[in-house]
């Protein structure tokens, strides 16, 4: 496998990191970027969930939200593919910046608060790829879904989301933990955790029995939880018929140790810093 990262670094750093980011979704979106060998030795391979992953390595929701870029992701070699997060309605995000590079500490600030094009684009575009999809790699393809900033119902838009992708991915992530949506890690909590999972597994029972297939339901938490918090979490999970976590978000602790000069900006730290948590 050639990485050509160290290639085209220094022109994208001339970039701030949002524009940089659209730069690289083009060029995948449009498959400007050199096809990778498939990574599918045996020895790499797992089932869970009744998926077979050719590797364990897959990338996570928040680089192709809008599942824009799926034609040129598959052939980078992932395992793996999560698009999203999509809410019912587009939104804006958060204002600009909110991209932040923390170079010295291999990490990335974000407040980008799930800047999205909606449910409709993004349900057209996984359509899209089903279609074709005999054509690529083999890759096991997930939806991240969320709710709206200014929604009025939370469960609500998770029901509607989990409607809309069901029969266009392989599996389907409920996003309860980013920290830039006024109140989304609030649904962590255990009663409206709770409820939102007895509603979410309900559902999934109708569209099993509807569709003919049961699509893996997974909770992605936060890394910054107590010990009671994920107790709780744990116990409603076993409990619930979800059938995993996506352990975890971004994390809006671990800033003391960290060198770069955007370190304390306000959003969700991703890197290395995150990885003892």
């Amino acid at each position: 496998m050639f990485d050509y990262f160290p290639l085209v670094q220094p022109f994208i750093y001339r970039f701030d990191p949002e524009k940089a980011h659209k730069i690289a979704l083009f060029a995948l979106k449009h498959n400007l970027l050199p096809k990778q060998p498939e990574i599918s030795d045996p020895m790499l391979a797992s089932r869970h969930f009744n998926l077979d992953f050719k590797n364990p390595i897959g990338l996570s929701a928040g680089f192709d939200k809008n599942a824009e870029a799926i034609p040129g992701l598959v052939h980078q070699g992932f395992g793996f593919i999560e698009t999203g997060t999509s809410t019912p309605r587009p939104q804006e995000g958060n204002p600009r910046p909110r991209l932040f590079r923390l170079t010295e500490d291999s990490a990335i600030i974000n407040r980008l608060g799930m800047p999205n094009k909606g449910s409709e684009s993004y349900i057209l575009k996984l359509k899209e790829f089903k279609a074709k999809r005999g054509i690529y790699p083999q890759v096991v393809m997930g939806a991240n879904i969320g709710k709206n900033k200014d929604t009025e119902d939370d469960k609500a838009d998770y029901l509607t989301m989990l409607r809309a992708v069901y029969d266009s991915c392989d599996y389907i992530t409920l996003n309860i933990s980013s920290p830039n949506t006024p109140g989304l890690r609030q649904l962590q909590k255990k009663d409206m955790l709770a409820g939102l999972v007895n509603a979410v597994t309900t559902t999934r029972r109708e569209l099993a029995q509807q569709q003919g297939n049961h699509v893996p339901i997974l909770v992605k938490i936060a890394p910054d939880l107590t010990e009671d918090e994920q107790t709780d979490i744990a116990e409603i999970i076993m409990a619930s018929g979800i059938d995993g976590l996506v352990v975890g978000n971004t994390t809006i602790s671990q800033r003391s140790r960290l060198k770069s000069a955007h370190a304390q900006e306000t959003g969700g730290l991703s890197g290395k810093p995150l990885f003892a948590l």
